[in-house]
């Protein structure tokens, strides 16, 4: 039996099962359970309404939160989710309640079919579960702040108890000059200038996490703006 059919068969059992379950959980089940089993059209509404369901944090809990993912993954049966489906859920378990990271899902599940997008809210996710790990706790994902630099809102994917986090899953090599590298240049000097105003009382700072190796290019970029950094296999 695969993967798949496993998934499906917990997602039908906790149908059935879900007597004690209240009803704002049972509802979003239910369209869980539509995204594997309904029409076309009853699939593509059940998907907007559980999308949506995610901008609600009273409403969903663990296993309703891993039952979405189970009908997504199903559903799509990207690659992706395939190769990262452990991280996800255990994400779910660390993290359902963390401010920031329904947020996170559902911009992972509406972008499932874009690995460029996807791949890096997957890395977030990694990223997060290793500062677990290693005794940082993770307080929140998608931290908005207003960035006086550029006079817009701008978002750090992770706030721990010692950093505000940027995570790049990206080809350094094909970011070293242009729109490109100056787009990124002025994002990681944004959130520099955010840790060195009044506004981070925590006095946290600035650390750049990279899902691949950073050119000497960027190295020496990051070293004179005082960035710190780390690479990860």
């Amino acid at each position: 039996m695969n993967f798949r059919n496993i998934r499906l068969i917990a997602l039908i059992t906790a149908l059935s099962c879900s007597v004690a379950t209240c009803a704002p959980q049972k509802n979003l089940l239910q369209l869980a359970h539509s995204i594997v089993k309904g029409s076309q059209s009853g699939r593509k509404k059940a998907r907007t309404k559980l999308l949506e369901a995610l901008k609600h944090p009273d409403n969903v809990d663990v296993p309703t939160l891993s039952y979405i993912f189970t009908a997504f993954h199903y559903q799509k049966n990207t690659h992706l989710f395939e190769h990262y489906s452990g991280t996800v859920y255990e994400a779910i378990e660390h993290f359902t309640q963390t401010p920031g990271f329904l947020e996170k899902m559902h911009d992972l599940l509406l972008y499932a079919n874009h690995p460029s997008f996807a791949k890096g809210h997957m890395y977030e996710l990694e990223a997060a579960l290793t500062r677990e790990e290693n005794g940082n706790r993770v307080i929140e994902f998608c931290h908005d702040f207003y960035c006086k630099r550029t006079r817009r809102i701008r978002s750090i994917d992770l706030v721990t108890n010692k950093h505000f986090i940027e995570c790049k899953n990206i080809n350094w090599g094909l970011h070293r000059t242009g729109i490109k590298a100056e787009r990124i240049q002025n994002q990681l000097l944004s959130y520099k200038a955010f840790t060195q105003s009044p506004d981070n009382d925590k006095k946290r700072t600035l650390l750049l996490v990279s899902k691949q190796p950073i050119s000497d290019q960027w190295k020496d970029w990051l070293e004179e703006h005082k960035i710190a950094y780390e690479e990860r296999d």
